[in-house]
C-alpha cells in the first residue's frame, strides 16, 4: 500500500524548506516556503537581477563590483543560518548557495570577500607581542646571570683521612 503524498512530503526533511498544512477531512494540503527559505529566496533573486543587468557589459569585473553588496548580503545571511546548530536550513538552499558561490568565483573570478579589512592593526599587535616576549626572556636571562654572579661561592675542602 502506498503512502499518501503528504506523508512523503513531511518525512523528507521538507519542514526546513516548507510550511505544510494538511487538511485530513478534505484530503487537501497547502504549502509555502518557510520564513528562512523565503528570505534567502528574496536575497538570491536580488543578486540574480543584478547579475542579469550587468552580465553583458564590456568590463568583465562589472558583475563583481556592482553585485558585490547583494552577494555579500546573501552569503552573510546564509552563513548565519548555516552556522547556527539550532536552525535547520533547507538542503535546496545549501545546494543553491554552493552553485552560486561556484559561479561567483569560477565564472566571474570575483574575490572571496571584497570588503576591505584593515590588517595594519594586526601587524602592530604581532610586533608588540613579540617585543614584550623578547623583553621578558631577556630580563629572565639577565636576572639569572646576575643572580649566579652575586652568589657567594663557599668551597669546602675535604681532608683525606
Amino acid at each position: 500500500m502506498s503512502e499518501p503524498i503528504s506523508h512523503t512530503l513531511l518525512s523528507a526533511r521538507n519542514s526546513a524548506c516548507l510550511d505544510i498544512s494538511i487538511y485530513p477531512a478534505s484530503g487537501n494540503y497547502t504549502f509555502k516556503l518557510n520564513n528562512l527559505t523565503e528570505r534567502f529566496d528574496n536575497l538570491i533573486t536580488t543578486w540574480r537581477v543584478c547579475v542579469k543587468n550587468h552580465t553583458g557589459e564590456q568590463n568583465s569585473t562589472a558583475v563583481c563590483t556592482r553585485c558585490e553588496k547583494s552577494f555579500n548580503d546573501m552569503f552573510d545571511y546564509y552563513w548565519r543560518i548555516y552556522a547556527n546548530p539550532d536552525l535547520d536550513f533547507c538542503i535546496d538552499v545549501e545546494a543553491t548557495m554552493n552553485a552560486t558561490t561556484a559561479l561567483w568565483h569560477d565564472v566571474w573570478s570575483c574575490p572571496d570577500d571584497g570588503r576591505k579589512i584593515d590588517r595594519s592593526r594586526d601587524a602592530v599587535v604581532v610586533i608588540f607581542a613579540a617585543t614584550i616576549l623578547t623583553i621578558v626572556i631577556a630580563l629572565f636571562y639577565a636576572g639569572s646571570y646576575i643572580q649566579t654572579e652575586s652568589a657567594q661561592r663557599n668551597l669546602i675542602q675535604c681532608e683525606p683521612s
